[in-house]
């Protein structure tokens, strides 16, 4: 019994030894939370805070007019053809994930109308900022008749006129008949007064200019130096009394050669305006400041042309008005002999043989030699020659030319002279340093 009451008792003091340790288990540790220092109150002023400035407005554009592109304008080009092409630059903006769609373009009697419409992206980065756009349109204009049309691009307008009816090629025109075997031809010449600006009679090739001196006479002279490399327009029409082509149409279009001559063949019958562009950078053998004295002052003619017909000396002169010796008064004409460039002196040739003597020349007087200077055969034998040579360019004080001439000797044997000299417009003939004339010597075996 004794030893039962043990065990009891040591169970109970085991209990109550553990009830501690459960109590405990459960719960944190309490730890002393330190006192903080007081914070002694601050007096700086505090900052004011940094406002930035917001980026402006994007340009606010429609981007839903009935689904299409906003226009800002448009522009119609002609082209200078025949039969005229047309088209149509269109310009805008797109926004907002857009691009311009399929164009319809439709012709009501005479406005073009045209419909831009957006078309939407999709799945694609794309940003609000307006991006501008030129889109070009073609407009079918061929066998349209003349008159004036409106082109409407989604509400915007623009306005372009035919002058005649724009028949397609190989069809006749208003202006313009079923006969191809006509022609227009004429030459462009320097037209050439000696005494421009000057007082007393008239000399050759002048006229009075009704301010006291004289001008170009307008008559084509054989003496008068051509225009070459000058570009002649031909359009269907009557020539406007503006000048210039009859319309923006340019038929056909041709250079004067060598000689000044210009042709325009296989044309139909009908009205045409034969034109030249002083100030066209391509008329570079035009000499400014100057004026036409033929067929017109401003440069144009019209011309009726008949099934067939053939129209020549359709002729432009060309009044420059600082020509040679016109533009220096009192001035003197005189040349100096500088070497012979070919055939010297007592040359051996055969009978009847071909040759050409050129001489070099300067300009030792105070007048410009060109159009209306000649080379002339004085005296001697002149050996098949042309008596005379019309000078092919000008030539300024100072300046030398080579002279040449075309020859044929004698068909005998023995020793041949034959002297030249120049002539001005005034038909006054001067040589070298004065008096003395170039010759050709040559002696034939």
């Amino acid at each position: 019994m004794d030893k039962k009451f043990n065990y009891i008792t040591l169970i109970f003091f085991i209990i109550i030894l553990s009830l501690p340790l459960v109590v405990c288990s459960g719960s944190e540790p309490v730890t002393e939370i330190p006192q903080e220092e007081p914070v002694e109150e601050s007096t700086s002023i505090p900052e004011e805070p940094i406002v930035l400035a917001s980026p402006p407005p994007i340009a606010e554009l429609p981007t839903d007019s009935g689904d299409l592109v906003h226009i800002e304008h448009v522009d119609v080009q002609l082209m200078e053809s025949f039969p005229v092409q047309a088209s149509v630059v269109v310009h805008g903006y797109l926004v907002n994930c857009t691009t311009i769609g399929e164009i319809i373009n439709a012709r009501t009697e005479q406005t073009f109308n045209i419909l831009v419409p957006i078309e939407r992206l999709a799945d694609v980065d794309c940003t609000d900022e307006p991006q501008a756009f030129a889109e070009v349109v073609i407009l079918d204009v061929v066998d349209l008749p003349a008159g004036d049309y409106e082109v409407n691009v989604n509400s915007v307008n623009n306005m372009f006129s035919l002058s005649m009816d724009n028949t397609a090629e190989g069809e006749a025109s208003s202006e313009l008949g079923t006969s191809q075997n006509g022609s227009i031809s004429g030459i462009v010449w320097d037209d050439y007064c000696h005494a421009v600006g000057r007082s007393g009679g008239a000399p050759t090739g002048c006229v009075p200019s009704g301010q006291g001196g004289y001008i170009s006479d307008g008559i084509l002279d054989a003496n008068e130096g051509r225009l070459t490399n000058v570009e002649i327009l031909l359009s269907p029409g009557t020539c406007p009394a503006t000048g210039g082509p009859a319309s923006s149409i340019i038929f056909a279009s041709t250079m004067t050669d060598g000689n000044g001559a210009y042709t325009f063949a296989e044309l139909q019958n009908g009205k045409y305006c034969v034109s030249i562009n002083a100030n066209s950078e391509k008329n570079t053998s035009i000499r400014l400041p100057g004026f036409w004295t033929a067929p017109s002052k401003i440069g144009t003619i019209t011309i009726e042309l008949g099934a067939g017909e053939v129209k020549s000396n359709v002729n432009f002169g060309w009044f420059y008005q600082q020509n040679p010796s016109g533009e220096v008064s009192g001035c003197v004409d005189q040349a100096k002999f500088i070497k012979d460039i070919t055939i010297p002196d007592n040359t051996i040739l055969n009978p009847s043989q071909r040759f050409v003597k050129t001489w070099q020349i300067r300009n030792e007087g105070t007048c410009l030699w060109g159009p209306g200077y000649q080379l002339v055969f004085v005296d001697g034998v002149i050996m098949g020659a042309s008596p005379t040579n019309p000078l092919q360019q000008v030539v300024q004080p100072g300046q030398t030319i080579d002279l040449s001439v075309s020859l044929v000797a004698p068909g005998n044997a023995g020793t041949y002279r034959g002297n030249w000299k120049l002539r001005n417009t005034n038909s006054d003939i001067f040589g070298s340093r004065g008096d003395n004339p170039f010759y050709v010597q040559i002696v034939v075996q």
